[in-house]
């Protein structure tokens, strides 16, 4: 699986959703989750770049990378 390529590499996936009524967001969050990042969700699509950013912004480092 995709979490468990990104584990044995020490990736973390961050992942962003654009919240529609036809978006089920339970795949982006487990992924986010099995690897030690967050989900975040956009209302609209004009929020993508702004949810990408504060990701990448409050991401703490893992302490192997410290």
């Amino acid at each position: 699986s995709a979490a468990k390529a990104a584990r044995a590499a020490h990736v973390r996936v961050f992942t962003v959703g654009l919240g529609t009524h036809f978006f089920d967001p339970t795949t982006l969050k487990h992924l986010a989750t099995d690897t030690g990042a967050q989900y975040s969700e956009a209302v609209t699509p004009a929020q993508l770049p702004v949810r990408v950013l504060w990701q990448s912004s409050t991401e703490t480092p893992a302490a192997s990378d410290r």
